[in-house]
């Protein structure tokens, strides 16, 4: 078989980009809205249109030898490679004079040779026409800042779009000023008689809790003080994952606290003597919450539990550069306190003449006591001014979904499509005419933020 010229297709690589942006956002306009704003789907759902440049293995290469005639032998180099086969016959967008051949079969490059002589160095051969290769190779790996900045660009224009149809659709619906019609749904048990011995219903599961507030990091010999302190946590409402009774029955001890682990918001590490002396489980735990805290925020609140800086030093010098708790006695007050801070359940604004007037954030009538997240405030000034307020809670039978409260409507759902309803019900009341006079995220989530 004759080789081809690689590199050399219909599309040149800004051709490619072009089309590449088309398809993204054709298939972006398919996406349903949770989706469609999900900024974390949004970001894995572009790497999905970008080029996967081939990286060749010239040190995997392999070679055989095939007898063509009687009088000629045919060698066929293999090189493997990594990657997206489909970009060899994308044209670079440097020029050269010379050529790149060879075929691609799979994830290798064939290269054959006729040799006329057998002093001919093979090797020398196949080495300089992957030279040709790679070098439009990297051609194209310098290309895909353009390539990300493009799609980057459709991308972008997409998620607005999206908005502002969302938009539109909220504020068509408020303003259409007649009842929705509720859809009838036939039950589809309607027409077929019920036999007359029904299996009983399954009895529902109960789903463990997957999500906590505090991943609770410890020593065994440490327990006694830590009960303590789990139960000061929980009494104000801290979910708190501890291993004597969040362990479910049966389960791999390893895969519960790896379970624990990624799904807390914020961990409190005890640090002891007995923490110290490099156990198993806390030395998996304690590298387990340093490799998450890589990805993002903080997530170690450590507590010094006699123990001096120079130990901990010994121990770990990035622990030990952190501003810590002591625990000096059984008085658990200052570090729950600090805790409900962190987490933004310290207190709650309230509509008073003085705005600022703080009152506990878990009312003692207890007419909400669920976690508050963000809220937003608005005033339509005039002749009879006119106050609206919208609040962001958790959820309290799902522990990852949210409910918007505005004023005698709930809405929940997850993180992003009540994100969503924040933010239109905010561009709404604007285009009200109502003016924003407060807004907080005592939360820190990202996707509650308002311009």
């Amino acid at each position: 078989m004759a080789p081809r010229l690689l590199f050399a297709g219909r599309d040149d690589i800004y051709d490619f980009v072009e089309e590449q942006s088309a398809r993204l956002k054709k298939a972006y306009e398919s996406l349903p809205d949770e989706k469609a704003l999900d900024e974390k789907f949004v970001v894995d759902f572009k790497k999905r249109f970008m080029l996967d440049i081939p990286r060749l293995k010239p040190d995997e290469w392999t070679s055989e030898q095939k007898q063509i005639t009687p009088h000629s032998i045919e060698v066929v180099a293999y090189i493997p490679f990594d990657g997206d086969p489909s970009v060899f016959d994308i044209r670079p967008s440097a020029m050269k004079s010379t050529v790149a051949q060879g075929e691609i079969v799979g994830h290798e490059v064939l290269i054959r040779l006729r040799p006329a002589t057998p002093q001919i160095d093979v090797a020398a051969y196949v080495k300089r026409e992957l030279g040709e290769i790679q070098w439009r190779l990297e051609s194209l790996r310098g290309s895909m800042e353009h390539m990300s900045q493009q799609l980057e660009i459709t991308l972008r224009t997409c998620i607005q779009q999206r908005k502002r149809s969302i938009e539109n659709r909220i504020q068509l619906s408020e303003n259409i000023g007649i009842p929705q019609r509720k859809p009838t749904v036939t039950p589809a048990s309607a027409s077929v008689p019920a036999p007359k011995h029904a299996p009983p219903k399954p009895i529902a599961r109960t789903t463990a809790q997957q999500t906590w507030d505090i991943f609770m990091s410890h020593a065994s010999p440490d327990k006694p003080w830590v009960r303590g302190l789990v139960r000061a946590l929980r009494a104000k409402g801290v979910t708190v994952w501890f291993d004597e009774d969040s362990l479910e029955w049966g389960e791999d001890l390893q895969r519960g606290i790896n379970r624990g682990l990624i799904n807390c918001r914020k961990a409190i590490a005890v640090l002891s003597q007995s923490y110290l002396a490099q156990r198993k489980w806390t030395e998996a735990e304690i590298s387990g919450l340093l490799a998450r805290e890589k990805l993002g925020d903080i997530l170690i609140l450590p507590i010094w539990h006699g123990i001096t800086e120079f130990d901990l030093k010994q121990y770990n010098l990035i622990l030990a550069s952190r501003i810590a708790k002591a625990s000096e006695s059984d008085n658990y007050d200052e570090i729950v306190s600090a805790v409900l801070k962190i987490f933004g359940r310290e207190f709650e604004i309230e509509n008073t003449d003085d705005a600022q007037t703080p009152i506990p954030a878990r009312p003692q009538d207890g007419t909400d006591k669920r976690e508050l997240v963000a809220y937003a405030w608005y005033e339509q000034k005039g002749p009879a001014a006119k106050h609206a307020k919208v609040f962001i809670r958790r959820s309290d039978f799902m522990p990852s979904y949210f409910v918007l409260i505005d004023g005698e409507n709930e809405h929940d759902g997850s993180e992003q499509d009540v994100a969503t309803k924040f933010f239109m019900g905010d561009r709404y009341l604007a285009n009200q005419g109502y003016t924003r006079t407060h807004f907080s995220n005592p939360s820190n989530i990202r996707a509650f933020n308002l311009p």
